[in-house]
């Protein structure tokens, strides 16, 4: 982790225990307790002492803790004449390191006590949002072997992450002629065993490590009117590392006092065992509106007690699709067995959220935003705006969201002959020409997704797109890429037979003179050309027919996408992958390439088939 220094000044916490004899000579208390509640976090420690029986509340504050060894740690110690305890590497530092903190115990009452120091972890509230009160920074994988802050979701809720990494150790001062250094309080020979720890233990009490407690009782007697300071230390040992950062542990530190007489005990402390064991699994979570309609499907890998598990949506799982939450206190709950199998209620198959659309459609507004420039791309926001591409078929493009084409029906289509059975009317179909109108601009999905695509249309070059055509000498110009849709239903050419080119295809019916489609995807659905039983020629996943040995495909990938499609002898005879290359491209001249970077895996003419272009 980088260092990050300042300075941070704190104040002395006493805590006043009191044993005392009442005028009869009865004992009228025979044990007393202090708590302060420490939440120790790596970056950042915040530490409260409640004292009993008052309503004052004294800020402690350990703070950036940082990966050190101990001899690391204990040079960092230095306290000046007043007491007033900081850290030698304090320049550069934004965030305040500090990781000691000084605690006087006093005996005020009238006879002599035992005491003992503890430490326990803040029980966690299931019924909270944040079951350890508080936020933490959402650190992810920057890519580079660090972390970074997600810039979606950058807090989640603490979930007492530090417990197994963090060490609170207990330490007393010594005056020397270079001024006050630590001297480790030293565990028993059975205490040494029963907590040793060959990576990092030499002895010094720890109050917690590994997750768990151990609680120290002072062998020396506390006389009444007696004094003793200790200095507690927060330490994150040097073996630990990225997996600690931004986390925190909510505790709770114990000053516990008791009669020394025999036969005599102290205050039980809270109770404390190991945490139940969790378990991973994997959850489907679906988003819909209100009506049923579904928006997005998510699976989610959650760590969680078996049992009964309690879930809510999340706003980073709807990234990008438009759509927002309607009640984020909204909760499904689904039971978890020792074995990770998720049961959902009812007959549901997901975990079900519903959501709202925050997209206002400004129908004055040909698109969002944008003028069709390479460098200023218009931006499609919905189906509309996406139907009106076909009006600018030089223009360049951006989807700003995932699109939902189900049941779309173009305001000028009933003109062209399209009827709404026909589904989506591809980009470029006209009913008085046979061919489509070329496009010759870019449209840059930025990895957004396309639902609800069906078509059934009798003419060749059907797919989203009908033609794509790069337009020489024009940078940019017939490019479709970064696109994906889902479940798409095409079928073009629904009267022709096998000695026909559909030209269908998902993405685009047809590319010429260098068009090129890149880093676009399909999954589930169907394509098809020609009539029922007698398939047409040159249809496939992403483009049904390559018409210039110039066009590129690339980096595109299909699944579970049926195909149909007719394929002549004499190529079978050549190739026999010709089916399987089907999933990506239909047709292709003699003189071109196959596409290049391509995963395809689904089912052509029934069979089940998979290629890979490298």
């Amino acid at each position: 982790m980088g260092k990050i220094k300042n300075h941070l000044v704190l104040s002395v916490v006493s805590f006043l225990l009191v044993l005392t004899v009442l005028g009869s000579g009865t004992f009228a208390w025979f044990m007393d307790t202090e708590q302060t509640s420490a939440n120790f976090q790596s970056g950042i420690l915040d530490v409260e002492l409640v004292v009993d029986h008052t309503d004052e509340t004294v800020p402690l504050n350990f703070t950036n803790l940082r990966p050190l060894t101990i001899e690391q740690l204990r040079d960092e110690f230095q306290m000046d004449e007043n007491g007033v305890i900081t850290n030698k590497n304090e320049d550069g530092f934004a965030g305040n390191p500090l990781y000691f903190f000084q605690v006087n115990v006093e005996n005020r009452g009238s006879l002599p006590m035992q005491v003992k120091l503890a430490v326990r972890e803040q029980k966690k509230d299931e019924g909270s949002d944040l079951p350890y009160g508080d936020k933490i920074p959402n650190l992810v994988d920057n890519g580079h072997g660090g972390v970074k802050v997600d810039e979606d979701e950058p807090e989640i809720a603490c979930q007492n992450d530090l417990r197994e990494f963090l060490h609170v150790q207990l330490y007393q001062t010594e005056l020397t002629d270079n001024g006050y250094v630590l001297t480790p309080v030293l565990e028993e020979a059975d205490d040494a065993a029963a907590q040793k720890n060959d990576e990092v233990s030499d002895g010094t009490v720890t109050l917690w490590k590994n997750g768990k407690p151990f609680d120290y009782v002072v062998p020396e007697v506390l006389p009444a009117g007696g004094k003793t300071s200790y200095i507690l230390a927060a330490w994150l040992p040097q073996t630990v590392g990225n997996e600690c950062q931004g986390k925190h542990f909510h505790g709770a530190l114990y000053v516990n006092a008791g009669q020394v007489d025999e036969g005599a005990t102290m205050t039980a402390m809270p109770d404390w065992s190991e945490p139940e064991s969790t378990v991973e699994a994997t959850v489907k979570v679906r988003y819909e509106l209100a009506d049923g309609k579904p928006v997005k499907e998510v699976e989610r890998v959650i760590q969680e007690k078996p049992g009964e598990v309690v879930l809510k949506p999340l706003a980073s799982e709807l990234e990008g699709t438009g759509f927002r939450l309607t009640d984020a206190d909204e909760t499904y709950t689904v039971s978890l067995s020792p074995e990770g199998k998720v049961t959902y209620q009812a007959n549901d198959t997901a975990a079900t959220f519903t959501v709202e659309d925050t997209y206002v459609d400004d129908p004055s507004k040909e698109f969002d935003d944008g003028d069709g420039t390479q460098q200023n791309p218009y931006i499609i926001m919905n189906a509309r705006q996406l139907d009106n591409v076909r009006n600018h078929l030089d223009a360049h493009y951006k989807l700003g969201r995932d699109i939902d084409l189900t049941g779309y029906y173009g305001a000028t289509w009933v003109e062209q002959g399209w009827t709404e059975e026909m589904g989506w009317m591809p980009i470029g179909r006209t009913a008085s020409q046979t061919q489509c109108e070329m496009f010759k601009g870019s449209l840059d999905g930025q990895n957004f997704t396309i639902t609800g695509l069906k078509i059934t249309d009798s003419k060749q070059q059907v797919g989203l797109f009908g033609r794509v055509v790069k337009d020489t000498g024009v940078e940019g110009s017939g490019v479709i890429c970064n696109l994906n849709v889902q479940a798409p239903e095409v079928w073009g050419c629904t009267s022709e037979g096998n000695s026909y080119d559909g030209k269908v295809g998902v993405i685009v019916g047809q590319t010429n003179n260098g068009a090129a489609v890149r880093n676009c995807t399909v999954s589930g659905g169907s394509v098809k050309g020609g009539k029922e039983g007698e398939p047409t020629k040159s249809v496939g996943g992403i483009v049904g027919y390559q018409g210039s040995a110039s066009d590129q495909i690339s980096n595109c990938t299909v699944e579970d996408l049926n195909v149909t499609v007719h394929i002549l002898d004499s190529e079978l005879k050549k190739d026999s992958d010709a089916y399987a290359k089907r999933l990506i491209l239909g047709y292709k001249p003699n003189s071109a390439s196959w596409p290049t970077a391509c995963l395809g895996a689904g089912w052509v003419n029934g069979e089940e088939k998979t290629v890979t272009f490298s």
